[in-house]
């Protein structure tokens, strides 16, 4: 178990279009979900990804190591976990959870993003900002 502080995404809904053939939430379905909690989660720091690309500074998914757990279906409310984990020079290795209204761990992954200068796609430090705002968080 991570011990880590996380910030938290209200309750959504899954809706039809989440759900794969077999009723339940496609798995790729989780991914985005992870995305968008560490989007919420940088607006929350102050450090929104529409600033930093703005600037020509991406994150980019260069590992992703999930556990499905228990699965949500139609209809089913979620939230998003999402806490930074450890952060090197040029990336960031975040923990997220996807947890039901019951408060069930349904998926689970850690993230590693790379920094990467978007206008000439090369990795890069992670920008000063986003480190005292991640440090002040924690």
């Amino acid at each position: 178990m991570i011990n880590v502080r996380y910030f938290e995404t209200p309750l959504r809904k899954v809706y039809f279009a989440d759900t794969d053939a077999a009723g339940v939430v496609h798995h790729s379905q989780y991914i985005r979900w992870f995305e968008a909690g560490r989007i919420d989660f940088l607006d929350e720091l102050d450090c929104s990804y529409a600033a930093l690309q703005k600037e020509g500074i991406g994150f980019v998914p260069v590992k992703i190591n999930v556990a499905y757990r228990s699965p949500l279906r139609f209809g089913d409310s979620y939230r998003i976990r999402t806490a930074f984990v450890s952060i090197k020079p040029a990336s960031l290795i975040i923990h997220s959870q996807i947890v039901s209204q019951d408060n069930v761990v349904c998926c689970d992954a850690d993230v590693t993003l790379a920094c990467m200068d978007e206008r000439h796609w090369g990795i890069i430090k992670v920008p000063g900002k986003v480190r005292d705002a991640i440090a002040c968080w924690g």
